[in-house]
Formats: structure tokens, C-alpha cells, sequence
């Protein structure tokens, strides 16, 4: 081709948030495990290492996130499922953390 593009006409373009990132997931079938205090101090481990963190908390109803940064008044996944907001409209920066935070209900 004479733009110098090798690659397939066809194909999809692998998303660019795929591209050099990591995911960490803390999961457990048991209640009070400590996924919501080892997950929280991940990220602020994390982004105290100059690392982009974005904190995704999935368990629905519990809400162990808010609580344990003292959040109240937040966006969460709510939203998205009942309101069709987009996910890059609920994440809430935590600023005392320097990380981001996509909070369930």
C-alpha cells in the first residue's frame, strides 16, 4: 500500500486501552475476606508508584468501597445499567488516593 499500512484491510484495530496495561482482579466466594482492603491499598500502593490507577469495585449492593474511603455522593453503576450513562461518565477521582474509582450501587 502507498501509505506504508501493512496490515489487514478487514481486521479490527486492537483498542489501545489493551495496549501496555495490566489488570489486577481480588476476588473471593467468601465475605469478609479482605478484597475491599486489599484492593483499595493496591491502588493506593500503586499510584503512589506514579502508576495510573483505575479502582473497579464490581460487587454490587455492598458498597464496601464508599464506606471505607468515606465516600458519599458518587456516580456509580447505577447509571450505566438503569440510565445508559457510559462508564467514562461515573468514575470518581479519589484525590486523597490519586486514583480513580468506578463504584457500584
Amino acid at each position: 500500500m502507498e501509505n506504508g499500512y501493512t496490515g489487514n484491510l478487514y481486521s479490527t484495530p486492537e483498542p489501545s486501552y489493551y495496549k501496555g496495561k495490566n489488570m489486577i482482579a481480588v476476588m473471593s466466594g467468601r465475605h469478609g475476606s479482605g478484597k475491599t482492603w486489599l484492593a483499595v491499598s493496591l491502588a493506593q500502593v500503586l499510584s503512589a508508584m506514579k502508576q495510573k490507577v483505575l479502582l473497579f469495585d464490581g460487587c454490587g449492593g455492598i458498597n464496601n468501597i464508599k464506606k471505607q474511603l468515606g465516600l458519599d455522593d458518587c456516580s456509580d453503576l447505577d447509571k450505566v445499567i438503569y440510565q445508559g450513562a457510559c462508564l467514562n461518565q461515573i468514575i470518581t477521582c479519589y484525590n486523597k488516593g490519586h486514583f480513580d474509582l468506578i463504584l457500584s450501587n
